[in-house]
């Protein structure tokens, strides 16, 4: 009889210690699991975020007079698109349209895809000089669009600067 009583507290201890080795290892996994969607979510949100700084920093530079303030699509160090009264220059939307995609991507310093055009109030893409001002490459094949619109002045009218940001 007194061997039965030694055995039974020992028995318990061992299924004691499976069963905390065995909460422990899966609560390893769940933690191992957690923490690489975690990352995957943080590594999303933060590509989205230098997408759209991407976008914001175009309009801000495009909503400038640019540098020289009468550059041309032969000499600028820095384009814009505003004129001197503060609404969207004619000349300068023209001569923006002759600038090669490649080169105004290293302009905007956007190591993403970007495509800009300016529409009225309607929604039609205003026309400079017969031709629908339209930059880069319209948007197909996206994971994550970013669109900044900016309300700003066209010969006397509300027009929307559309940028639109995407990888």
């Amino acid at each position: 009889m007194l061997i039965n009583n030694l055995a039974r507290p020992m028995r318990k201890a061992q299924s004691w210690t499976m069963d905390f080795l065995i909460a422990v290892i899966t609560f390893s996994i769940f933690l191992l699991v957690f923490r690489a969607v975690s990352a995957a979510s943080i590594e999303t949100v933060y590509k989205e975020k230098v997408i759209e700084a991407g976008a914001i920093r175009i309009s801000d530079t495009l909503l400038t007079q640019g540098v020289p303030a009468n550059w041309t699509k032969d000499s600028y160090d820095r384009i814009g698109l505003l004129g001197d009264d503060g609404q969207l220059d004619e000349r300068k939307l023209n001569q923006t349209l002759y600038i090669p995609p490649v080169d105004l991507r290293k302009e905007f310093s956007q190591p993403s895809y970007f495509y800009v055009y300016v529409e009225d109030m309607n929604g039609v893409v205003i026309k400079v000089d017969g031709t629908e001002f339209k930059i880069g490459n319209e948007p197909t094949d996206y994971k994550n669009l970013i669109s900044v619109q900016r309300i700003v002045g066209y010969k006397g009218d509300p027009v929307r600067l559309v940028v639109q940001t995407w990888s």
